[in-house]
């Protein structure tokens, strides 16, 4: 019963937030989260089943065009068990808290530790049985089609062997990131692994949402091209094990059909089945990879688990003393920021955006999404013929691209306090005036997304648009960022990292419009700047309209904020943030 009521505590961890009451949404987004796990994956299947039940194909085609699909949806769980994984880094095992509170009842370490590994074991279990379980019922029995006698036995075969598979693939993905996250913490112990895993996870986060969103282009002919018999290319590919293992346990359930064809589908048949067939010694190495590897990890894991959930890991508040870096000391030095207030809002958000753990998701996730979108919108740009007089938009859209999303990102981000006691030193140093806090919090925005992504491109955009236009491209995205940044703060009413957060408005059916206002934003800003870069005196004009728009936004911020209520910093939830609820 004890044991019970531990599992049901840690599992309401997983859920809860200390910075985020009950009531503001928190279990609405989650479950809205969990639908969002369960719908596209029927949505999917629905889709790509029309080539099965619309046309005919043999069963030597059916067999490889099967491949590509298995392939998005086992990389398709394995990423997102695996980003699953990431989000809950902190909850996986015991920390200092967990440590301090129960620590002091009576109750056996083991049975502490037990519970946290059936909190965790039954945690991703839920999510990858809700990600895999409609996929798994419906896509094999579509598969077929209706012409191809599969019978009952076969039906059972493909779906035991999809959900084995997937299941499995998700796993991996989990245990994989957990492996990580383990293997930190031994190598650089309880004191430096909170700054280490801090740059890991975001480079995961960043990896894997990109992987996630660039799997449907991915996956689009894996049974021709990515499965060549005799190279060692498709070892380093995770999805493709799972796929080799998948065909192990459904053996020959499609292949193996008797072909009573016409003529018109013989040759095609014969020349899939004969490139079908020689993958079979591929497949056997690539599902014993599969399991050697899922096997390592989990050899690999558990005792560093173990071991390490022995010795809690610091809480975020014995973490990270002190403040470093190139931008650290322009800040102290007043190079960046003068203002008292100005100076705090700065180092707040730049420290908050580094190391707490739902505000670094947040960022990063964004920047996936824009990467994604910038490598869907350069696909087929052959750089090596890019012509100056005639340059593609695709040129110029990644770095807005990436401008926006991540300050959009960051935008949600600031919504969220980030730290429950930072509030209290805020009541008593307050002034009754925002404006310098957030000016610095917009510079920590610009010196911490803006400017990297700026440098980052600008030396391809040298290489292949030249300097000057290469210039007047950094310049233009800076003012871009800076007018984004007063836009989208024009109409925030809370402390940004301070306040209580509260949910957005109908954000799900916004949706849509947001996307297609972004898309149109995104090229008409490209074809803007083609147009404008094509003479300096454009250029000169376009710069300057940016630079009065930017002044315009910021004048209208000052007036506004001038009127508005002023900010209460003593606002109290109506229900409590933090729940103990052990009682049963």
């Amino acid at each position: 019963m004890r044991e019970s009521l531990l599992v049901r505590h840690f599992l309401r961890r997983f859920l809860d937030n200390d910075l985020v009451s009950p009531s503001a949404d928190r279990h609405e987004a989650v479950a809205a989260a969990c639908a969002a796990l369960v719908a596209p994956g029927l949505f999917v299947t629905v889709l790509l089943s029309f080539k099965y039940q619309f046309w005919f194909n043999p069963p030597g085609v059916t067999a490889l065009l099967a491949l590509d699909d298995r392939f998005l949806y086992f990389g398709c769980s394995m990423t997102v068990m695996a980003l699953v994984a990431v989000a809950t880094w902190d909850a996986l095992s015991l920390d200092a808290r967990d440590g301090a509170i129960l620590g002091t009842l009576p109750i056996p370490q083991r049975t502490i530790l037990r519970a946290k590994l059936i909190a965790v074991v039954l945690f991703a279990s839920a999510f990858a049985v809700a990600l895999n379980l409609l996929p798994s019922l419906f896509y094999p029995a579509l598969l077929p089609g209706k012409v191809l006698p599969v019978g009952v036995r076969g039906f059972a075969t493909l779906i035991g062997a999809h959900a084995v598979v997937s299941i499995l693939s998700g796993a991996f993905g989990f245990l994989a990131v957990l492996t990580v996250r383990e293997l930190l913490r031994t190598l650089f112990g309880s004191r430096w692994s909170g700054r280490v895993s801090a740059i890991v996870r975001g480079s995961l986060v960043l990896f894997l949402a990109t992987v996630l969103l660039l799997l449907p282009l991915l996956s689009s002919d894996v049974g021709r091209s990515r499965l060549p018999p005799r190279s060692w290319a498709s070892y380093a590919v995770p999805p493709l094990w799972f796929v080799g293992l998948h065909e192990l346990l459904a053996g020959d359930v499609i292949d193996g059909l008797p072909r009573n064809l016409r003529q018109a589908f013989r040759q095609a048949d014969d020349e899939a089945s004969a490139r079908y067939r020689s993958y079979r010694p591929l497949f056997r190495r690539l599902g014993a990879t599969a399991l050697a590897s899922f096997a390592g990890l989990f050899i690999v894991a558990a005792p560093a688990y173990v071991r390490n959930s022995r010795r809690p890991s610091a809480t975020r508040g014995e973490r990270h003393r002190r403040s470093h870096g190139l931008l650290a000391r322009l800040a102290r030095q007043a190079l960046l920021v003068r203002h008292p207030g100005a100076r705090a809002g700065f180092f707040f958000a730049l420290q908050t955006m580094a190391r707490s753990a739902p505000h670094h998701l947040s960022v990063m996730s964004s920047l996936a999404a824009g990467l994604a979108v910038s490598a869907v919108s350069l696909r087929g740009l052959d750089i090596s013929r890019v012509d100056p007089p005639a340059l593609p938009l695709a040129v110029f859209a990644p770095q807005t691209i990436l401008i926006i999303t991540s300050l959009v990102g960051f935008r949600q981000a600031i919504r969220v306090p980030a730290e429950w006691r930072a509030n209290w030193h805020f009541v008593l140093a307050w002034s009754g005036d925002e404006r310098p806090y957030l000016s610095g919090v917009k510079r920590a925005a610009l010196a911490r997304l803006t400017l990297p992504v700026l440098a980052a491109f600008l030396p391809l955009h040298v290489l292949l648009l030249g300097p000057k236009i290469a210039a007047a491209h950094f310049a233009c995205g800076l003012l871009l960022a800076l007018l984004l940044l007063e836009v989208l703060l024009l109409d925030l009413r809370k402390l940004p990292l301070v306040s209580s957060y509260t949910p957005a408005d109908n954000l799900w059916g916004w949706g849509v419009i947001y996307l297609l206002t972004f898309m149109a934003g995104v090229y008409a800003v490209a074809r803007l700047e083609l147009y404008a870069f094509a003479a300096p005196r454009r250029t000169i004009v376009l710069l300057t309209a940016t630079l009065a728009a930017f002044a315009a936004a910021r004048g209208m911020d000052v007036w506004l904020r001038r009127i508005r209520v002023p900010i209460d910093l003593d606002e109290l939830p109506a229900p409590p943030t933090q729940r103990f609820d052990l009682r049963g």
